[in-house]
């Protein structure tokens, strides 16, 4: 009762139940799993893509924003100071 109140149940058979109807309530439910087997590979081939594909975007975006800091840095050093005295 437990299964069927947790969905754990595929089908649900009277007694007695014919030897036809139990066959493809089997096969049925073979076919089921697999379907959801194949499912859940192509889940985990698209999440593995997909945990790459941000591992990427991480680290391109980490050094573009490295890239900016020392662009930045590097202008700060360029640019003309004021100077603190003048040679009179």
């Amino acid at each position: 009762m437990a299964a069927i109140n947790e969905g754990k149940v595929f089908r649900f058979f009277t007694k007695p139940c014919p030897i036809p109807v139990l066959i493809e309530g089997i096969d049925l439910a073979i076919g089921s799993r697999k379907a959801m087997e194949e499912a859940e590979k192509a889940n985990a081939k698209a999440l593995s893509r997909n945990n790459a594909m941000l591992r990427q975007l991480v680290v391109d975006l980490t050094e573009r924003r490295a890239s900016t800091i020392l662009r930045q840095r590097s202008d700060q050093f360029k640019q003309p100071t004021s100077p603190s005295f003048q040679a009179g």
